[in-house]
């Protein structure tokens, strides 16, 4: 049987749980793993600060794509994209496809998509 909508089901608000893990997600798998997996280079000290392997137009880059993929994926937005407006649905998509994945992609340094995409299972995929 399928779900009733009624206008107090439409402006029920969700929590902003996607959002906000979607933010500390992509900010602490940034600032932790990027030093951490520079270190792993061949001529790298002991001790590697993301300041050290990652420019700072770079972080700029990332912070921006992972806020506003938090911000896309929160409350108001979520819920009129799923819910209420197909207008809505289409500009949370290419909100995503055009403007998130090239800010992340311009985030991550060379070396570290290099290192990456070095597995044997990812050059066969």
């Amino acid at each position: 049987m399928a779900a009733l909508m009624t206008p107090s089901s439409l402006v029920a608000p969700v929590p902003p749980y996607g959002g906000v893990v979607m933010l500390a997600l992509g900010l602490g798998a940034y600032w932790f793993g990027l030093p951490r997996l520079g270190r792993g280079l061949a001529a790298s000290p002991s001790k590697v600060r993301l300041g050290d392997v990652v420019p700072f137009r770079r972080r700029l880059a990332w912070v921006a794509g992972v806020v506003l993929a938090a911000v896309d994926e929160s409350w108001p937005v979520v819920d009129l994209a799923r819910r209420v407006s197909l207008v809505a649905y289409l500009l949370h998509n290419l909100l995503l496809v055009l403007v998130v994945v090239p800010l992340l992609l311009l985030g991550l340094p060379a070396w570290a998509v290099f290192r990456l995409t070095e597995g044997r299972l990812t050059d066969a995929l």
